[in-house]
């Protein structure tokens, strides 16, 4: 009896070591590039030179899924592993988190968003005092010792929107509600640029006014329930942009479901398969596309440049595009027709 007891108590025991250790492989794994990724490029007879870490925003985020197949593609091009991390929506703890594991991984270079400037320099700068290169992507953070920036000029993000907001108002009375991720408080640098953009597009038209509706990126429902609010409770907005995929989305479907299509103008962000389309069936009036594919290309190349060359550009910027009905078909066509990647800002 006792032996049976005793047999029973070692299983149980190799049965507890075995999960424990599972999970610790499992996290101590997390930062490792994907193995079937690596494979391929090994089985083309390659040698991977460096190992980039690059820490996105939002993995669900349609941007950051097509911002990840550039930086794939440049890591094929050019012989090194890119492992791509983030949170699944917006949360600046977890973007930390993903640059201490890099930092203690001592990759070869690290590429990261920024949610919070002062929160994430201080890693930032610890990561460049230890030798390890940092690139912001698509926000910045001037303050850190970080030595490329990858992304939009935001001031010209916001001229264009405004562009598009006066062309899509026709001369009328026009309120307009944007939909302003709070990332870190209401004066965030990153937006503050956009919205002076805005401005000054739409300066000399008396009839746009803007509302601006300041909710949480991390809380789904928090994106959701301004817009619907929005849409239910104030008669004056007749217009909504969007500054991101998700949002642009979630105010289209909105939209749908409250039979308001053709009464709320909504202008977005990205071009996704779903976007395009509700251009094309008139939900959504037009879009700004920014070269989500071409940043990821071009921030493992500036990384690739600082580690053979000991220099980059400080500032990369990306080319974006203005997407309406007029020519959604024809964009869709050439997008699916060539992958490029277009050098310069527009």
């Amino acid at each position: 009896m006792r032996k049976r007891d005793l047999a029973i108590f070692i299983i149980i025991g190799l049965i507890v070591f075995l999960f424990t250790m599972a999970i610790y492989l499992s996290t101590a794994n997390k930062f490792k590039v994907d193995s079937m990724e690596k494979e391929d490029l090994l089985n083309k007879g390659n040698v991977l030179k460096y190992h980039f870490a690059v820490i996105c925003e939002s993995m669900d985020e349609p941007f950051w899924q097509s911002l990840r197949k550039g930086a794939k593609k440049a890591g094929e091009d050019f012989n090194v592993a890119v492992e791509f991390n983030g949170p699944r929506t917006t949360n600046v703890e977890e973007e930390i988190k993903y640059l201490e594991i890099a930092i203690a991984s001592k990759v070869d270079g690290i590429i990261t968003h920024i949610s919070d400037e002062e929160k994430m320099t201080p890693y930032i700068d610890k990561a460049v005092d230890m030798g390890i290169p940092v690139i912001t992507l698509n926000n910045d953070a001037q303050s850190s010792m970080r030595q490329s920036y990858v992304g939009v000029n935001r001031y010209n993000l916001g001229l264009e929107w405004g562009k598009l907001i006066a062309l899509a108002s026709s001369d009328k009375d026009t309120v307009v509600g944007i939909i302003y991720p709070d990332y870190k408080n209401f004066e965030s640098n990153h937006h503050e640029m956009i919205l002076l953009g805005i401005n000054e597009s739409t300066k000399s038209y008396p009839n746009i006014q803007f509302k601006i509706v300041s909710v949480k990126d991390s809380e789904i429902f928090s994106s959701e329930e301004a817009i619907r609010e929005i849409l239910i409770n104030d008669d004056h907005v007749n217009m909504i942009l969007c500054m991101n995929a998700a949002d642009t989305l979630r105010a289209a479907k909105a939209v749908v479901d409250l039979n308001r299509v053709g009464d709320v103008t909504i202008i977005g962000y990205h071009d996704n398969p779903e976007i395009l389309n509700y251009i094309k069936n008139g939900v959504i009036y037009g879009t700004i596309a920014g070269d989500a594919m071409g940043m990821g290309y071009k921030s493992i190349e500036a990384m690739v440049e600082l580690k053979e060359n000991k220099r980059t550009s400080e500032f990369i910027t990306s080319k974006f595009n203005v997407i309406t009905n007029d020519n959604v078909q024809k964009y869709i066509v050439d997008k699916e027709k060539k992958e490029y990647f277009e050098d310069g800002e527009k």
